[in-house]
């Protein structure tokens, strides 16, 4: 549970990455050959999509720190340092156990949460209904407990802002989530926000909050020609699978649920950080794959990359919406040599 800093409302007034290994490259538009790599999923949109290797795979058992945060898992009455009610919270495992989600309150807050096999480190995405975002990395202690922090965020003509957050698993089976905020940059920080996650058997999801402050700001709306029911199809025809958009958190956020070829799923974040002034796209699959995108919009057309989407090498993301019930997708992978190399292109259809 968190709830932005007093901070963040003054500012609203005034004012990633990790990825995975290479495996197959093909013909744009092509169903690529199987992977050789059973455990580590291709990059790209081809990995992204699942049109790699379509057969059906386990989900992240054989990833050793993939279960780490398993024990945030729950139904959740939350109350602060004081001992009073702050929220409730539904935490669940997802994609075959490659994914933490967490609903907080109704929906006035969501994260992803992936373990990245590759570099042995936790992200999280964190976007709530005021349009307040985190973008965390970190990984359990010694102790046990989850740490993850964000980089520097330098507002213009404002501080600079950084987080840091402590899951502590307790022995009762209660957690503990200290946030603890700095506007110096990590120079010095408070403890924002000090809450005790206890199991309740009676929860409830509470009712949604009503669209808010991201309908008023015309940067967060970019996206919404994306929302809605679409197949997906590679550029010669063939169908990949069905993707659904919804706006959640209010409005402040776009929720991409995919499902594909040999029981393939992802799940993705696609979000505006007002701070930086750029878009992010997080997703997480099940079969263990995922890295963070950012970047810009100019008209309808969204770039995006990764500077690791791609054991190290940048990757990048081309949307484009070329109709009310047409967009198009070209994932690129950067070789050695500097040149960019198409992984796939793919073509999105309405349906809804």
């Amino acid at each position: 549970m968190r709830h932005p800093p007093s901070l963040f409302l003054t500012l609203c007034l005034t004012a990633a990455a990790c990825g995975s290994p290479p495996t197959e490259t093909g013909t744009p538009g092509d169903v690529l050959a199987p992977s050789t790599n059973r455990d580590r999923p291709p990059a790209g949109g081809a990995g992204i999509y699942g049109l790699s290797s379509p057969g059906p795979r386990r989900g992240c058992d054989q990833l050793a720190g993939a279960r780490q945060f398993d024990f945030w898992v729950g139904q959740w009455a939350i109350t602060n340092a004081a001992g009073n009610p702050a929220g409730a919270s539904r935490i669940t495992s997802e994609l075959n156990g490659c994914a933490v989600f967490e609903f907080f309150g109704g929906g006035f807050g969501l994260s992803l949460n992936r373990y990245d096999g590759r570099a042995d480190r936790w992200t999280q995405d964190y976007v709530d209904n005021t349009g307040f975002t985190l973008r965390l990395a970190g990984g359990l202690d010694a102790a046990g407990a989850m740490r993850m922090e964000d980089e520097v965020r330098a507002i213009p003509n404002g501080p600079a802002l950084k987080s840091r957050f402590v899951w502590t698993p307790n022995q009762d089976g209660t957690v503990r989530q200290v946030w603890n905020f700095s506007r110096d940059g990590g120079a010095s920080f408070l403890v924002n926000f000090n809450g005790l996650y206890a199991a309740n058997p009676a929860y409830v999801d509470p009712p949604p909050p009503a669209p808010g402050a991201c309908l008023n700001r015309p940067a967060q709306r970019a996206a919404d020609g994306f929302v809605g029911t679409w197949e997906v199809r590679t550029d010669r025809g063939r169908k990949v699978g069905m993707a659904e958009l919804t706006l959640e958190a209010a409005s402040c956020l776009i929720v991409e649920r995919f499902a594909g070829p040999g029981q393939f799923e992802h799940r993705a974040f696609l979000y505006f950080d007002r701070f930086v002034g750029q878009w992010f796209r997080m997703h997480a699959d099940n079969r263990g794959g995922g890295y963070r995108l950012s970047g810009t919009v100019s008209g309808s057309t969204f770039v995006l990359t990764a500077d690791d989407g791609n054991d190290g090498r940048p990757t990048r993301l081309t949307w484009n919406l070329d109709s009310a019930d047409r967009a198009t997708q070209v994932w690129e992978t950067q070789a050695l040599d500097g040149t960019w190399r198409i992984s796939a292109k793919l073509v999105w259809v309405r349906v809804a």
